[in-house]
């Protein structure tokens, strides 16, 4: 799906926000870690989108880019304390896809845990890969680096994190 002028109409914009809600949701919450200023950064960067309608390029790629720089804008307006943990975008129950099975409160604190250890750019990258399901190219669209880069952070935030689950489960 590429558009390189305007977007046909609302109910796109909704559809594709129905299937990246907690993709979204977790790429704000990766760059502010408050899920109330995290629901707003998407809901603002959503409300944009909707008044502005133009898209260049991948519409996936650049909906996470406007959640991500919401959330930016967000964070450098208001005093950002880590108050809430990364989890909460990860393992949302009321953004959960039917049919998947929940991990263990245990399991999902521990995943929290190591995913909150990675350096930011890892975790974003991490994020849109796994909860996001974006490719390396639209990954690298949306922040805005060469896709060597998105790889490159993937494998390193992969294997820091292969590394401290490895610890746990010793």
């Amino acid at each position: 799906m590429r558009f390189s002028r305007t977007m046909p109409g609302a109910p796109l914009i909704a559809e594709l926000y129905r299937q990246h809600a907690q993709g979204l949701f977790s790429v704000a919450m990766t760059v502010l870690h408050d899920s109330s200023l995290a629901e707003d950064a998407v809901h603002d960067a959503v409300s944009r989108l909707l008044d502005d309608r133009r898209i260049d390029g991948d519409p996936v790629a650049y909906l996470y880019a406007s959640v991500r720089n919401a959330a930016r804008d967000l964070g450098r307006r208001r005093s950002v304390r880590r108050a809430d943990s990364i989890s909460e975008g990860l393992f949302d129950p009321s953004l959960s896809t039917e049919g998947w099975n929940e991990p263990s409160s245990d399991l999902r604190r521990t995943l929290a845990e190591a995913v909150d250890a990675l350096p930011p750019e890892q975790q974003e990258v991490l994020v849109m890969r796994a909860v996001g399901r974006l490719g390396f190219e639209q990954i690298a669209t949306a922040i805005g680096v060469p896709l060597g880069t998105v790889a490159s952070r993937y494998s390193r935030g992969v294997g820091a994190l292969r590394q401290q689950l490895q610890e746990v489960v010793r």
